[in-house]
């Protein structure tokens, strides 16, 4: 009998206790994620025509010695930078017990010296040896072929171009020549660009990306490339139902259109409304809270902010 009630006794405390638990469990609750989303809209836009080209020094110049005689002194070593004016070289010009004046080469440019052809003690012939190459390192060209067909629909001489050493920057360069051959193997012609208002120092000879802007349009949705998430090669956006409140993984096609802009090409309906802020900690079928609302402006842009509750 003594057993019988310890058991019980037992028996009831962990009942009592499995009711508290739950009890506990029940008041526990999460608050929504908020979000920020923004509303994707089609609209006339103009075709890109992407291609690759090579970036080169603008200026290049050879310094020749104007005298015939002994490479004698180099004040200037490669990757020096100098000034405009300032000595380079000595040539000792004495031949035959004739004592002539030793020849000062000065710098034509400011600039930097890229290469030295000559070591000291070398002979250099009047207007014929080569003996530096100087270059004017803030100054940049771009080289790239297109194809005929493709450069007759081009409608600016502006040009975009991103390079590997800047990831996270977007350069600019304007049309200044073209040839007049064209390879008669792809029907391509060659284009020259300067690069415009950049501090940048680029190393030369690196591939970059180009982007022109072509005559024709198409209908296009763009979105900043940071809404877009990859999986197993997929691409895809998080999009807000706002019926169910709720975030829904969409997939869809895209192509690049310019810096962190992407066009989409399939997948989504003018309308629909994309997660971007806190995207990171969204996940599909997820209940979340909208806390602001935007358009997205041309080349996918975010502004005009419809509503903003929260941040």
């Amino acid at each position: 009998m003594k057993k019988q009630r310890t058991i019980l006794i037992t028996a009831v405390f962990f009942s009592l206790l499995l009711s508290c638990k739950q009890k506990k469990e029940k008041t526990v609750s999460f608050s929504p994620v908020k979000v920020g989303v923004f509303i994707c809209k089609s609209r006339k836009v103009n075709k890109k025509i992407i291609t690759v080209g090579t970036i080169l020094p603008g200026i290049e110049i050879n310094i020749y010695s104007g005298v015939t005689g002994i490479l004698k002194r180099i004040y200037a070593d490669t990757g020096t930078n100098v000034k405009r004016n300032q000595v380079l070289f000595e040539i000792d010009r004495r031949f035959k017990g004739i004592d002539y004046r030793t020849y000062k080469i000065t710098a034509p440019l400011q600039g930097m010296v890229l290469k030295l052809y000559k070591n000291t003690g070398d002979m250099v012939i009047e207007n014929n040896t080569v003996i530096a190459k100087i270059i004017k390192p803030d100054i940049y060209t771009i080289d790239f072929s297109i194809n005929l067909k493709d450069f007759d629909k081009i409608n600016s001489d502006k040009v975009t171009f991103f390079h590997p050493g800047f990831p996270n920057k977007i350069f600019h360069a304007k049309i200044f020549r073209t040839s007049q051959r064209v390879n008669t193997a792809d029907r391509k012609i060659t284009v020259s660009a300067k690069v415009l208002n950049s501090s940048a120092r680029f190393y030369t000879g690196r591939q970059v990306q180009i982007i022109l802007s072509s005559k024709d349009k198409k209908n296009g949705i763009h979105i900043p490339s940071r809404v877009v998430s990859n999986e197993d090669n997929l691409n895809y956006v998080y999009v807000f139902n706002k019926k169910l409140g709720i975030a829904y993984k969409k997939y869809i096609e895209i192509e690049s259109y310019g810096f962190h802009i992407v066009n989409v090409k399939k997948g989504l309906i003018p309308g629909e409304m994309i997660i971007d802020r806190n995207k990171e900690l969204v996940f599909d079928g997820m209940k979340i809270q909208l806390s602001s609302i935007a358009e997205s402006g041309v080349n996918g842009e975010l502004f005009n902010i419809i509503k903003d509750s929260a941040q």
